[in-house]
């Protein structure tokens, strides 16, 4: 879906690589860290909801990446106030979670 949406956008298709979902947060971004074995450059953009930038963040770092992160402007959780406030609740704790087993 990420991949269609940037061809469409216009980036040419060799500089748009899918990778697959893991799992996790975590799984997802070590997949992408390993993608990112043996090149030059370890910079990445992440783009996902707003109240998850901070622990994307923190997470890439400690795999080794130079994460740029951009949240998604029309997040389907966003237009749900309830479900909005829960996700906010949760990174509440999660962030300083990651944050101490991942410095």
């Amino acid at each position: 879906m990420g991949r269609r949406y940037l061809l469409k956008a216009g980036l040419p298709e060799g500089a748009v690589v899918a990778l697959p979902a893991g799992t996790s947060t975590a799984a997802s971004l070590e997949g992408v860290a390993h993608w990112f074995s043996g090149k030059d450059s370890r910079r990445v953009l992440l783009v996902s909801d707003g109240f998850h930038m901070l622990r994307l963040q923190i997470i890439a770092t400690h795999l080794g990446l130079a994460p740029f992160t951009s949240p998604a402007p029309n997040s389907p959780i966003r237009s749900n106030p309830r479900r909005n406030a829960a996700y906010y609740f949760a990174e509440g704790f999660k962030v300083p979670v990651t944050w101490i087993f991942n410095r």
